[in-house]
């Protein structure tokens, strides 16, 4: 059986579409949505962090230089490929 991501329809051992809500953060190994990283790693200014926080527009700035700064971090770190996991059912 194809694994799919339920996020993006990747495929087993593909790497997720950008900033898919399923993919695995490289640096610390959550989910890449709701982890803290992108501050730390990108050491963003005041001023970023809060365009980051409203998040209005990535088509604008700084939105999307910080989207595309955040994007080659992951690509040098090396993004995590998807792999499904079996979840088991309990027994009752």
């Amino acid at each position: 059986m194809l694994e799919i991501c339920d996020g993006c329809a990747c495929s087993e051992g593909e790497l997720h579409e950008s900033f898919c809500t399923q993919e695995i953060c490289p640096f610390c190994g959550a989910l890449l949505a709701s982890c803290g990283c992108m501050p730390k790693v990108l050491k963003l200014t005041p001023e970023e962090q809060h365009a980051v926080d409203a998040y209005i527009d990535d088509e604008i700035e700084p939105l999307k230089s910080i989207n595309e700064r955040w994007a080659q971090a992951l690509d040098e770190k090396g993004r995590v490929p998807f792999h499904a996991v079996k979840v088991e059912a309990e027994s009752v």
